[in-house]
């Protein structure tokens, strides 16, 4: 049993990392303009969106999201605002909590019954102003709530 619980702690500590790996990766801050900019809230934002600071980024916020699901083409999902985890991912580093959902006309947020791991880099834009990059999931099962690397972060560590 204790090699057990042993295993399961190491393999938890290294998909911790994996995750906060993928949100901090440069090229994860980055945006492809698509043909889905009918759906409501427009394109993806170009790839060097302005950053929105993570103090400006409150509860009850909406933005969108955008991953691929499959082939190459992003596909738009909801964001909402939760709140922030105060170092949450590292002392001085909040995390920004999250709920997705799908917008008018897709549905596979609900399909996959929340994030997935491939989900990990994801780009989130609240009024075109980039916040950050989904990082993590809370439950080893399927959920709508996450957590959001800040864009102001992941800049830092390109400097």
């Amino acid at each position: 049993m204790r090699s057990s619980l042993a295993r399961r702690t190491r393999s938890v500590a290294l998909l911790t990392t994996l995750v906060l790996a993928a949100g901090l990766l440069p090229g994860s801050v980055s945006a492809t303009p698509t043909r889905d900019a009918g759906i409501a809230g427009g394109a993806a934002p170009g790839a060097c969106a302005q950053i929105k600071p993570a103090n400006e980024v409150e509860e009850g916020m909406m933005g969108r999201g955008w991953t691929v699901v499959q082939g190459f083409d992003p596909s738009p999902f909801r964001v909402e605002i939760l709140g922030k985890l105060r170092d949450g991912i590292a002392p001085g580093r909040d995390m920004i909590i999250v709920e997705v959902s799908d917008v008018a006309g897709r549905d596979f947020i609900d399909r996959a019954g929340g994030i997935w791991r491939g989900m990990s880099g994801s780009p989130v834009y609240i009024d075109g102003e980039l916040i950050g990059a989904v990082a993590y999931g809370f439950s080893l099962g399927p959920s709508k709530i996450g957590g959001v690397t800040p864009a102001e972060d992941m800049a830092r560590v390109l400097e």
